[in-house]
């Protein structure tokens, strides 16, 4: 197969051709990509990252990974070969990935397609075994993908393992040394993610692997944004200090993803429901794109009414739901107060109708007073604005039954 580069019309949209993504095969198209390349991705993967696609593969686990199907060289290399491509086939079936499905991937991932070259096959057909035969030789020939080496560190299922008291290892940091490079590169990635809640994921080339565990006081590191991407690829500058001087800044590529709670659905949801507490929970979720990101706070949804059907465990976002009035004209809302540390409940009368996050005029039944409060839920209600907790009169703050 010959050499396969993107255009940067192909780059830039991340789209297919009527005929698929199209070979430069002229020294003018490479001058024209190389204008093209933006500083941060020239900084970031200045060298080409070179795919031979396979035409057969043999996986053991339950995802496709790019190495399995492909030999990767170049600086991005390492780092690629752990990212996902399709679900494998069930044991004994075969299934089958192309170039252009690949490459749709690495667009995704946000790579810069003007320093990947393809070579090899343009379809590689991937096989699962049924089960794993007896020999020594077939073992060790499946335990050398990169999909069955990480399977052999996981028990399979129902298994225990047992070790003498004495002889039980310590038990392992839950992440890298705070004061070694890699352990500063998570707390500067960790600290532009804070306001999105989560945990990262961060994955740094192999490669670096030497460069990471240097450490303080020796070295001193100062860590540079080198594009305002959040998640996916994000390139950094890195300059390491020895004695207060300059020893070298180097452009390092990180790979990072937010695992989040986030509200999916709990069962089917049909359109024009109104989501009730039960229909909805909280589960983990991975993101690699901030635009979507879910949200975490489930009272955003309940009460809510579906504009479209929602699948068992789907993601629920503020798109699938229109605003339906939690508190309607003359309802009895359960209101929440606070001041400083006293909290205050009790239960006013809505003079309006308001929906989730929206201010709810309430009046007092026993003083018939007035004040305003903020909706948080089917007939409740919380008075969130120190400012106006202050300024609420006394008798609405001792609402009619109120109790501390």
């Amino acid at each position: 197969m010959q050499d396969a580069r993107w255009t940067t019309q192909d780059a830039g949209s991340g789209m297919q051709n009527a005929g698929g993504w199209r070979p430069v095969r002229h020294r003018i198209g490479l001058v024209v990509m190389a204008m093209a390349i933006t500083p941060v991705v020239r900084t970031a993967l200045a060298s080409e990252t070179v795919v031979r696609l396979h035409p057969t593969a043999t996986v053991n686990a339950d995802q496709v990974l790019l190495s399995d199907v492909a030999q990767l060289t170049g600086e991005g290399a390492q780092l690629a070969g752990t990212w996902p491509l399709i679900a494998a086939p069930a044991p004994g079936q075969q299934a089958a990935i192309d170039l252009e499905s690949i490459q749709k991937v690495l667009v995704r991932k946000g790579i810069n397609p003007s320093t990947w070259v393809f070579r090899g096959a343009s379809r590689c057909r991937i096989s699962r075994p049924a089960q794993i035969r007896g020999t020594s030789e077939t073992a060790a020939e499946q335990m050398s993908s990169p999909t069955a080496r990480r399977l052999a560190s996981v028990p399979a299922k129902g298994t225990v393992t047992t070790a003498p008291a004495e002889s039980a290892p310590p038990s392992a940091p839950s992440g890298p040394d705070p004061d070694s490079l890699e352990g500063a590169i998570h707390q500067h990635i960790a600290g532009r993610l804070t306001k999105f809640g989560g945990r990262p994921a961060i994955t740094i080339s192999p490669s670096l692997r030497d460069l990471l565990h240097l450490s303080r006081p020796a070295y001193d590191f100062t860590i540079a944004d080198s594009g305002d991407r959040l998640l996916g690829l994000v390139p950094l500058q890195v300059t390491i200090l020895r004695d207060g001087k300059v020893e070298q800044v180097r452009s390092i590529l990180t790979e990072v993803s937010l695992i989040k709670p986030v509200v999916v659905a709990n069962g089917p949801i049909n359109r024009g429901q109104t989501i009730r507490s039960n229909d909805v929970t909280l589960r983990e979720q991975t993101f690699d794109r901030l635009d979507r990101i879910g949200s975490g706070d489930l009272n955003a949804f309940i009460g809510q009414r579906a504009v479209r059907f929602i699948n068992r465990d789907e993601l629920i976002t503020s798109k699938d739901v229109e605003s339906v009035p939690l508190v309607l004209r003359n309802d009895l809302v359960s209101v929440t107060l606070r001041r400083g540390d006293v909290t205050i409940k009790g239960v006013a009368k809505a003079l309006s109708s308001a929906g989730y996050g929206q201010t709810v005029e309430l009046r007092n039944e026993a003083s018939k007073e007035s004040f305003l409060a903020v909706v948080t839920g089917p007939k409740t209600a919380e008075m969130r604005d120190p400012a106006k907790v202050q300024a609420a009169p006394p008798d609405a703050l001792a609402l009619a039954g109120g109790s501390q």
